[in-house]
C-alpha cells in the first residue's frame, strides 16, 4: 500500500549514514519523499518489508528504513549510529548493478526496475530480497535511488542454496568458499577429490597452512586485486597432505562483502598432467640438443682418427660406416624409452654386435637385467664396434667354429647404499686363434682408450691361448645432469 504524508512514523527512524555521525540531510529527504507520494510507484499487491534512499553523489550513503533492518534481524535503534555503507546489508555487486540498471531506465516508459538482489541478515544469512526501485533526478541528472525491498520466502531461498549445494556436489571442479577470519565455509566434492581432505576435516580453517600454495606472485598483490573486486587467475602448485604436487589453474573472485567480512570465491581445475607433460617435452628436448652435440663431437672425432695415416680410401669408408652404424644402433635403442636415463644392457648389446657374427649361437650375451645411463651409451656403442669388428678379422667371429661371449656382473661399492658398478667381459674363442706377437697402437687402439676414458671405465686386455679377453668396470650410478 501507498503510504501517505500522514503517515510518515510508518516508515521508521532514521538510519545509515557513513562514518561516525549521521549523514545530514538524508532521512530528511526520505521524509519529504514520503510526503511528496514518491513511495507511490513502488507500490506492490503484497506488503514491502522496507524502503531505501541511496545518495548516488555520496555512493557511500545510504538510509534503510527501520522496518527493513527488522526483517533482516536487526534492531534499529542499536544500528542507528553505527559506522555503515550499502555493503553492511546489500551485496555490493548487486546493489552495483541496481543502480546501473535503474540509471539506464531514466529515460525509459517504464523507469521502474525490478530484480531480486542477495542481503544479509545479522546472523549471516543471505536472503533474497525482491527489489523495486527508480531514479530521481536533478536537471536530468539521476542524483538517488528509491527503492523498496520485499524478502523472498525463505523456502524460495533455501531452494537456491539447495541447488547451490548440488552445483557443489555435482561439479568435477575444486570449488571453495572461504574468508580470511572463518576459513573454509564450502568444500566441493572435486575439491575432496583433488586434494584429499574432505570438508569436514577442512571447515571452518584456512586451508593455505595445509596444502602450501606456491603462487607466481606475492599472495599480498593477489589478495589486494581480488579484494578491490577483480577477478584473478593463474598457475598455483599445491602440496597435498601425502606430499605430492599438484598444479591447478586458480580463479580467484570477491564473492560477497558481509559485516566487514570478505568472501573469496576459488575454482581450481587440475592441469597438473599438462604441466608434467610440458617439463617432460623440455628435458626430452634439452636432451636431444646435448645427444646431437654429443654425436656430433663424436662423428667427427672419428672421422679425424680414421683419417690418420690411412691411404686406403675404399677402407676409410667401410670402416667409419660401420663405426657410424654402431653409434645409430646404440642411440635407436636408447630412444626407444620415454626417458632420459637411458636403455637395457642386453638391447644395447644386441643392438650393436647383432649384425656381426654369422649366426645367433656366435653371440652368447650371460648376465642380470641393468640399466646403462644415456650417458654411458654412445661411448659403450663406440668400444663394442671396436672390439666386433677385430673379433671379425682376427678372433672369435673370424671362424665358424669360433664365438664371442659377453658377461656381466653387479657390484656395490660402499655398502648397499653405495654406488652400483658393472663388470663387463668381452671373451672371445677361436680354436684357430693365434695371439700376436705385438700390439699395434693404431686407430682402434685409441680409440678404445679415448672411450674407455668417456665411460669412466677400468680396462684390463689379457690374451689367452683362444683369444681375446677384456674387462671393464664402471660405474651406473644415476645418471649426472646433463
Amino acid at each position: 500500500m501507498p503510504i501517505s504524508a500522514s503517515e510518515p512514523a510508518s516508515i521508521g527512524s532514521t538510519h545509515l549514514p557513513y562514518g561516525p555521525t549521521p549523514v545530514p540531510g538524508l532521512a530528511d529527504e526520505f521524509a519529504k519523499l514520503v510526503a511528496l507520494g514518491a513511495l507511490e510507484p513502488l507500490a506492490e499487491t503484497e506488503r514491502s518489508d522496507g524502503f531505501w534512499l541511496w545518495d548516488l553523489e555520496r555512493p557511500e550513503a545510504c538510509f534503510f528504513s527501520a522496518d527493513l533492518l527488522k526483517a533482516l534481524g536487526y534492531d534499529p535503534h542499536e544500528r542507528a549510529q553505527s559506522v555503515l555503507d550499502i555493503g553492511t546489508i546489500a551485496f555490493v555487486e548487486d546493489a552495483e548493478r541496481v543502480r546501473a540498471n535503474v540509471v539506464s531506465r531514466t529515460e525509459s516508459h517504464d523507469p521502474i526496475n525490478a530484480q531480486m538482489m542477495r542481503c544479509m541478515e545479522k546472523n549471516g544469512t543471505m536472503r533474497l530480497v525482491r527489489c523495486l526501485a527508480y531514479a530521481i533526478r536533478s536537471e536530468g541528472v539521476p542524483i538517488r535511488i528509491l527503492g523498496s525491498m520485499r524478502l523472498v520466502p525463505c523456502a524460495t531461498g533455501d531452494e537456491l542454496t539447495s541447488r547451490l549445494s548440488d552445483i557443489l556436489t555435482l561439479s568435477r571442479e575444486a570449488i571453495i568458499v572461504w574468508s580470511a577470519h572463518c576459513g573454509v565455509r564450502r568444500w566441493s566434492s572435486g575439491a575432496e577429490s583433488l586434494y584429499g581432505i574432505t570438508e569436514a576435516a577442512v571447515k571452518g580453517k584456512a586451508h593455505f597452512p595445509t596444502l602450501k600454495p606456491r603462487f607466481p606472485i606475492d599472495w599480498e598483490r593477489i589478495e589486494a586485486r581480488v579484494r578491490n573486486g577483480e577477478t584473478w587467475s593463474g598457475e598455483v602448485s599445491w602440496t597435498r597432505p601425502d606430499g605430492t604436487v599438484i598444479v591447478t589453474e586458480t580463479q580467484l573472485q570477491r564473492f560477497s562483502i558481509r559485516c566487514g567480512e570478505t568472501l573469496f570465491l576459488q575454482i581450481d581445475h587440475d592441469i597438473t598432467p599438462q604441466v608434467r607433460l610440458a617439463e617432460r617435452q623440455h628435458i626430452l628436448t634439452r636432451e636431444l640438443r646435448h645427444r646431437v652435440k654429443n654425436l656430433f663431437a663424436v662423428i667427427r672425432s672419428l672421422v679425424r682418427l680414421s683419417a690418420s695415416g690411412q691411404d686406403d680410401v675404399p677402407a676409410l669408408v667401410r670402416d667409419l660406416d660401420n663405426r657410424i652404424a654402431a653409434l645409430a644402433a646404440a642411440h635407436v635403442v636408447s630412444l626407444g624409452y620415454q626417458t632420459n636415463d637411458g636403455a637395457p644392457l642386453q638391447e644395447v648389446l644386441q643392438a650393436v654386435l647383432g649384425p656381426y657374427p654369422a649366426s645367433g649361437e656366435a653371440l652368447r650375451l650371460d648376465g642380470p637385467s641393468v640399466w646403462v645411463p644415456q650417458e654411458k651409451i654412445t661411448p659403450l656403442g663406440l668400444i663394442l664396434n671396436e672390439l666386433a669388428t677385430n673379433a671379425l678379422k682376427y678372433g672369435g667371429w673370424a671362424s665358424h667354429s669360433g664365438h664371442v661371449e659377453v658377461a656381466w656382473t653387479l657390484t656395490r661399492d660402499d655398502g648397499p647404499d653405495g654406488p652400483t658398478r658393472i663388470t663387463l667381459s668381452w671373451r672371445e674363442e677361436n680354436p684357430d686363434f693365434k695371439p700376436p706377437a705385438e700390439v699395434a697402437v693404431g686407430f682402434g687402439t685409441r680409440l678404445l682408450q679415448m672411450s674407455s676414458a668417456q665411460l669412466g671405465a677400468e680396462v684390463v686386455r689379457t690374451w689367452h691361448p683362444s683369444g681375446l679377453l677384456c674387462t671393464f668396470t664402471f660405474d651406473i650410478s644415476a645418471p649426472s645432469e646433463t
